[in-house]
């Protein structure tokens, strides 16, 4: 069956309203993240900020899921309580540096109560947003880093972690990675 949605009623769009509602239960605040912070401080010393992806693009990639991808994720985001612990969990992992945990709590696994289309809509929703998006940016690290430029490099904590994290693909290009 096709469904229309017109315009801000897609169903990501509805989905990420619900995620702002999760942030809201769950204590913390976007305006408050690490990102917003550095990059308040950057500009007013007047440093330059380069973003490595837009807000448009973002959009673009959520938008451009399948149907089926968009009213999986509407569908699990009326998970408000849930979707709020679970980004409480995030910050307090991030938060000491828990790298093991940070990892386990990226990987989003299909339950048993899942059908092989809901299983196949978060396969292909994961690839999207979290692994194709470490190549992007693990490039584009790289190309700061080919042309001798200093740059202090700020992406979410999940992108960081993982088999397929920027620090793990960077490090396997033979660069030397560490926390600081």
């Amino acid at each position: 069956r096709q469904v229309e949605y017109p315009g801000m009623f897609r169903p990501c769009t509805l989905g990420s309203l619900l995620s702002n509602l999760a942030v809201g239960k769950s204590g913390l605040s976007a305006d408050a993240g690490v990102d917003m912070h550095l990059i308040g401080l950057a500009r007013e010393r007047a440093m330059e900020v380069i973003e490595v992806e837009s807000m448009e693009s973002q959009m673009q990639l959520l938008t451009g899921f399948p149907p089926e991808v968009q009213e999986y994720l509407l569908r699990s985001g009326l998970e408000v309580e849930a979707a709020a612990a679970g980004m409480r969990a995030l910050y307090d992992a991030w938060k000491v540096g828990d790298m093991e945990t940070l990892a386990g709590l990226g990987e989003t696994v299909p339950d048993e109560a899942m059908d092989e289309a809901e299983k196949a809509a978060l396969d292909l929703y994961n690839t999207g947003l979290i692994t194709e998006r470490n190549k992007l940016m693990s490039d584009a690290a790289e190309d700061f880093l080919t042309e001798g430029r200093r740059v202090f490099y700020v992406v979410g904590a999940m992108h960081m972690v993982g088999g397929d994290g920027i620090v793990q693909q960077l490090a396997d290009r033979g660069y030397s990675v560490r926390r600081v």
